[in-house]
């Protein structure tokens, strides 16, 4: 940390009756980000935003210094890159992720297997768990084609269904990004 923060005395009453001082507080990091928000002792705790020094950052709910519950992560261009729930610092239980710099796709992107999908999705709607796609989920393509179904550690593996237009949909059961039966 860089200097002294600045506090400002947030008083809460505990379960007992017993005052609990919180302190609003702004700090800078020696690697130049910065913490604005609640804080308990010297833990970031309770609402509060964090300034990465890549210009991206959070604003969401912590608890004894780690990102935990509901919050949103920007991107450096401040374009909202997810909003959902968080557990130890990572993305974990439903959220939405958006892909800023997604790649144009002109054709249809399915060829039974998506090894090559690399940025070509736009948003994906669903379950996360330490910070990757897994569980149910919606992935939406540049093209406007879709999957939706399981994931499993970002990839598609499990039952879902590809949505290539307004009248084809396949539904199998996937397996690793590759479309291994159809139903």
């Amino acid at each position: 940390m860089i200097g002294k923060p600045s506090h400002l005395l947030k008083h809460k009453l505990g379960s007992s009756g017993t005052l609990i001082q919180n302190t609003i507080t702004s700090e800078i990091y020696q690697d130049g980000s910065r913490y604005d928000g609640e804080m308990k002792g010297e833990l970031r705790h309770g609402h509060g935003k964090l300034f990465y020094s890549d210009g991206t950052w959070f604003e969401g709910s912590w608890i004894l210094d780690r990102i935990e519950g509901f919050g949103v992560f920007y991107s450096s261009s401040n374009k909202l890159s997810y909003e959902g729930e968080w557990s130890h610092n990572k993305r974990n239980g439903q959220g939405v992720m958006i892909n800023e710099f997604p790649q144009d796709m002109e054709e249809s992107h399915f060829q039974r297997t998506f090894d090559k999908k690399e940025n070509t999705w736009v948003r994906y709607e669903g379950e996360f768990h330490n910070d990757e796609w897994n569980g149910v989920g919606k992935l939406i393509f540049s093209n406007g084609e879709t999957y939706q179904g399981t994931f499993k550690k970002g990839m598609m593996h499990g039952k879902g269904s590809f949505n290539k237009g307004k009248r084809m949909v396949l539904a199998g059961e996937w397996k690793n990004n590759a479309l291994i039966q159809l139903f």
